[in-house]
Formats: structure tokens, sequence, C-alpha cells
């Protein structure tokens, strides 16, 4: 539907404000009933979760991002210091 174009884009805005709750629910709305860019949404989502502690989620989103993309790095929107605090996270769990 035309109304997942706003909220793509003003996820991506609220997403630049450092607006994440809000940010969030926006994307979520798009992956809940239209996954047409699902990669690139769950890139936001991934990086949203991990910037607000939510790693667990953060690693679900950027692990689907990555299986997708070959596993290649550079395609993330996280910082590699970012990325690897998520992996010394994933490390801690198992």
């Amino acid at each position: 539907p035309k109304e997942h174009g706003f909220q793509y884009y003003r996820g991506i805005a609220l997403f630049h404000l450092g607006k994440y709750t809000e940010a969030l629910s926006d994307f979520s709305t798009i992956l809940n009933s239209d996954p047409k860019n699902k990669c690139d949404i769950l890139n936001f989502t991934g990086t949203i979760k991990l910037r607000t502690g939510d790693h667990d989620g953060a690693l679900e989103d950027i692990e689907q991002v990555l299986n997708k993309n070959n596993g290649l790095l550079n395609d993330l929107r996280i910082t590699m210091e970012e990325y690897d605090l998520l992996m010394f996270s994933k490390k801690l769990r198992d």
C-alpha cells in the first residue's frame, strides 16, 4: 500500500534523528504487512535494536541481512565496532 512508502521514509528520517522507538514502530508495521524491502528494513531494525540494547533482536535481524547478502558486512548499517560488540555478545550466550 501507498502508506508504507510514507512510513518507510518517515522511519528513515526518525532513525537519522535518533528517534529509534518511533522508527522501529514504522519499520515493524511495514515488516508485518508488506515485506517487499525486508532486507533493507531488517538492516534498520537490527541497527536500532543494537543501539537500544536489544542484542538478541539485533542479532536475529542482522543475521537475516547477512544471510540474504552472502555475509557481506559492507551492506550493514552498523559500524564495525557495533558488529564486533554483537558478535562478542553472541559468543557470551553460546
